[in-house]
């Protein structure tokens, strides 16, 4: 072991948003508390490559691809791709041995895990969501502990040391949220709050554009994040509509605020948006990603299930039945009172904190 203030603990980001945030909050709580530093492994090519360079701390890059449903020639690309992640991660490891390490899932940190464990350092993975995806099976079989979000996901690891824990939110984003939500005035604009998480979501923002019509002249102001890849083609397209009361951005850099302004959310069913829901206290439309994967769809029923949220699949909702349920959530105060409480039953507090403390305990 080595002396305090020399120790750290590398953590791997899984390429989004939603992994980077859990992980960011486990670090700073290591570090205040423990005096435990903090080093991160990434992708340049993931979505949360700025989000890490943010956190001025060390990074690793490695090379990264999925490996689920594609291609032959992009499944090559992608071999050569993990092999090299696996050298750069072995000789990384071996040069500056970390005393623990934790991964958010996803595909781009499983050659730096499977390295640190063949080396002989403990490693965990914080599985977010209640279904687990591919990679965080995989990677489980080299993992001493499983941080688990839902108690239910357990038995998708029947021979691991399982720890339920629930899911890190960021803090400073929800104080600052709930400040701004005490601050609205009655008698504002109702106001929607879109987005598709770090990366955007394609098919809600062309639900959004179709719907835009019939939402404006029915008074209901939005705040739309597109995401990067499609923001130029989708301003160009929208711009008889862009006004006051359609506001459109390529990332939202202040989610407290976007939050706190907000009467009713409509974003993706990730994990990490789902518990900053419930922190908050926000009534949410959830259109799931339906992946491969379909981690988000369970996600998203758990909370319709106990009235927390009204999920939509994206292919069986048409803008007419969007805008219609809009609309009536906007006439119905009561409903929305009800998913806003309801919602609150699924945050569970100190989650960074229980994950500190364990690996903590464990260096």
């Amino acid at each position: 072991m080595k002396k305090e203030g020399s120790q750290f603990v590398y953590f791997v980001t899984g390429g989004s948003g939603g992994h980077f945030f859990p992980l960011l909050e486990v670090s700073k709580e290591l570090e205040s508390k423990y005096q435990i530093q903090s080093k991160y492994v990434g992708s340049k090519a993931a979505a949360d490559k700025k989000l890490i360079e943010k956190t001025q701390k060390p990074v690793l890059w490695i090379p990264a691809g999925k490996i689920k449903g594609q291609g032959i020639f992009t499944l090559i690309k992608t071999a050569l791709n993990v092999f090299a992640a696996i050298y750069i991660s072995f000789i990384e490891v071996l040069r500056n041995p970390p005393q623990y390490v934790l991964s958010a899932g996803g595909y781009s940190g499983a050659p730096f895990l499977l390295a640190a464990s063949l080396l002989g350092v403990k490693c965990a993975v914080f599985e977010q969501n209640k279904v687990p995806g591919l990679a965080n099976k995989v990677m489980s079989f080299f993992c001493k502990t499983i941080f688990l979000h839902f108690a239910s996901t357990a038995e998708a690891f029947p021979k691991k040391n399982t720890v339920v824990v629930g899911h890190p939110f960021r803090k400073e984003m929800v104080q600052k949220a709930k400040e701004i939500q005490l601050q609205k005035r009655n008698g504002e604009s109702f106001h929607i709050l879109v987005f598709g998480g770090s990366q955007g979501a394609r098919g809600i923002n062309q639900l959004v554009f179709d719907s835009l019509p019939t939402l404006l002249e029915n008074g209901i102001s939005i705040y739309h994040q597109i995401g990067s890849s499609d923001f130029q083609s989708y301003k160009e397209k929208a711009k008889e509509y862009l006004s006051d009361k359609y506001q459109i951005c390529e990332f939202i850099d202040d989610m407290g605020v976007a939050y706190g302004r907000s009467d009713l959310v409509v974003c993706r069913a990730g994990a990490s948006t789902l518990v900053e829901l419930a922190a908050i206290g926000k009534a949410a439309i959830l259109i799931p990603l339906v992946s491969k994967d379909n981690h988000q769809v369970p996600n998203a029923r758990e909370l319709e299930k106990e009235d927390a949220a009204i999920c939509c699949i994206q292919t069986q909702t048409s803008a007419s039945m969007f805008s219609d349920l809009v609309l009536s959530l906007k006439k119905d105060k009561q409903k929305l009172k009800t998913l806003e409480k309801n919602v609150q039953k699924f945050m569970v507090e100190g989650s960074a904190e229980k994950i500190a403390s364990s690996i903590a305990m464990e260096i």
